[in-house]
């Protein structure tokens, strides 16, 4: 790992990441989130040389990767139906929710430094992935060129 100049070491934002995902109950009854290192190196190295304050620089770290982790809990919720009263079930309830609690993490830390326009910007991007893993998810698109293009 190279020495970074601004301070932000990646081992303090995956200790950073870690503190948010803790929960006890989550931790006990569904898989363990992961965090996806190469998405924080990407996020870790756009941050270098960007001129703000080293703690702004890592809660737009940390949040962004809560969004990414949010989307990615939620992607393990799948459309099989199962008993109610079978633990597949539930799993599948708490993945819902804990995907729903990261993303609400994530807009408490913007909301805490007021940042309305960063917040905009990845709900944004948040609904444009959304939609298009529905029209993935639901096949409404014709060729490879309409998924990524639709206009």
């Amino acid at each position: 790992m190279k020495k970074v100049i601004t301070g932000i070491e990646i081992r303090d934002l995956k200790y950073l990441l870690a503190e948010k995902l803790k929960h006890s109950y989550m931790d006990q009854h569904i898989q363990k989130v992961s965090i996806d290192e190469d998405k924080l190196f990407f996020l870790h190295d756009v941050m270098l040389n960007v001129n703000l304050p080293l703690e702004t620089k890592q809660t737009y770290i940390v949040t962004t990767m809560l969004i990414q982790i949010a989307l990615d809990t939620h992607d393990l919720v799948t459309d099989k139906m199962y008993d109610e009263h079978e633990q597949q079930y539930i799993a599948q309830q708490l993945y819902v929710l804990a995907g729903d609690y990261y993303s609400g993490m994530y807009y408490l830390m913007l909301s805490q430094i007021d940042e309305v326009s960063l917040i905009q910007k990845l709900a944004s991007a948040i609904r444009d992935i959304n939609e298009a893993k529905m029209k993935l998810y639901y096949k409404e698109f014709q060729t490879f060129q309409d998924f990524f293009y639709p206009c």
